[in-house]
């Protein structure tokens, strides 16, 4: 179909829609053991003291000390590996220095990234909502690449259960967002490969959607007449 357009008001959404996809949460850097979350929620380390958190996995014990340093391989380092080769002797790996943190939010969980002095190892840790009494640090993988190694931790506690929950309005916006681009993409392929329909008519309801617009910008136009901000330029016939 020549000269079809996306009507008005399906592009509206569709870049409204994008928009809110593309959006970001972030966790704006306070300290090196702290952030705020876009919804004013503060995830504070500090509240911890200078316990050093510990996870051990086959033959090595990993530390983490997220508001200080400890000694690792004669360096101050916050997440060092031991490796332990007796009772008595532990061959230490930095895996992380506090000036390197940089704070990520992924799927609503905050997640603290270092790296080592050389930039070939970087660490992880994920600080995850637990309803447990006990404040757990574990270590979930490891992956080597030649020299490139990169490590994940969890620190599962009930002080990361975020005290803000979605509103009503949010919830209703949400599914109402997904209600309407389910229906734009079914309608959009059964009008296709079932009815052959092309171009603009491939769009469920193309009419409807094309009038809706029309409606909307007669209604602002109509009331913003009324209202004096424009100079009257329709006449509305009587019915």
């Amino acid at each position: 179909m020549v000269g079809c357009y996306f009507p008005i008001t399906v592009r509206l959404i569709v870049l409204l829609t994008l928009g809110l996809l593309a959006k970001s949460e972030n966790c704006k850097k306070l300290s090196y053991c702290s952030c705020q979350k876009e919804n004013g929620d503060i995830i504070d380390l500090q509240q911890f003291g200078s316990r050093v958190f510990q996870a051990y996995k086959n033959s090595a014990i990993y530390k983490w000390l997220p508001c200080a340093q400890m000694d690792c391989m004669n360096t101050s380092q916050t997440l060092c590996k031991f490796i332990v080769i007796s009772p008595t002797v532990q061959y230490p790996n930095n895996l992380g220095s506090i000036e390197s943190v940089h704070f990520t939010v992924v799927g609503g969980t905050v997640n603290l990234n270092y790296k080592d002095p050389t930039g070939n190892t970087q660490s992880t840790v994920s600080l995850v909502c637990s309803e447990e009494k006990e404040t757990t640090f574990q270590h979930i993988q490891n992956i080597t690449i030649f020299n490139y190694q990169k490590y994940f931790f969890q620190l599962q506690s009930k002080q990361f259960c975020s005290s803000h929950s979605l509103s009503t309005g949010s919830i209703i916006c949400i599914v109402f967002f997904c209600v309407l681009i389910l229906y734009l993409v079914l309608g959009v392929v059964i009008n296709i490969f079932a009815r052959h329909k092309s171009g603009c008519d491939a769009v469920p309801n193309a009419n409807s959607w094309k009038s809706l617009g029309d409606f909307v910008r007669d209604g602002f136009t109509f009331t913003l007449t009324k209202c004096g901000k424009l100079n009257k330029k329709k006449e509305y016939n009587e019915i």
